[in-house]
């Protein structure tokens, strides 16, 4: 059984943004109906079709400006580092919220056959991923040109042959 909801009624509008506008915060010289025009425009832009995408849609740009306030005050002069480091991992709470928030209304804005196959065929795509081979140690490597390295005497001098270190083995072999 499914809930059918009802389109947006202008009067449920008018008491979100009213209630979201609480939520940004303002500057000391921006007046309230830049920041009421700036919400609306980014509430405008979910484009919700019922009162829960519209909910949605509000709890989205609450966070968005949560972030946005969050990453401001760790970036103003003075903040200790702990305070920063605090207020940035806030904003990226927030940030996930609001991408959750994204995800949340694509998948209601799917039709239910297309989102169950996309989830079929993802699963599927996860489940056959190839490992990666291990890499073959006992192949030596030889390029033309290059002078052979010395064959290592220890397995942490092999081991050594097979990293990053293997050029400075290649210069005390040449040498």
């Amino acid at each position: 059984m499914s809930v059918q909801t009802s389109p947006l009624d202008a009067r449920f509008v008018a008491l979100l943004l009213d209630t979201m506008l609480k939520t940004v915060p303002g500057e000391n010289g921006q007046d309230d109906t830049a920041r009421r025009d700036f919400a609306r425009i980014l509430f405008a832009a979910f484009k919700p079709s019922d009162a829960i995408e519209a909910a949605l849609a509000a709890r989205a740009v609450a966070a968005h400006f949560a972030a946005m306030d969050s990453y401001a005050r760790a970036a103003s002069p003075g903040t200790s580092d702990e305070k920063v480091l605090r207020l940035r991992g806030n904003a990226f709470a927030a940030s996930r919220s609001f991408d959750a928030v994204l995800r949340t209304l694509d998948k209601r804005r799917k039709p239910a056959g297309q989102a169950a196959f996309q989830d079929t065929v993802a699963k599927t795509a996860q489940a056959a991923k190839p490992t990666p081979a291990a890499p073959r140690l006992d192949v030596p490597i030889e390029i033309p040109g290059f002078p052979q390295p010395a064959k290592p005497t220890s397995r942490r001098a092999e081991y050594h042959a097979t990293t990053s270190l293997n050029t400075r083995l290649l210069e005390l072999a040449a040498a």
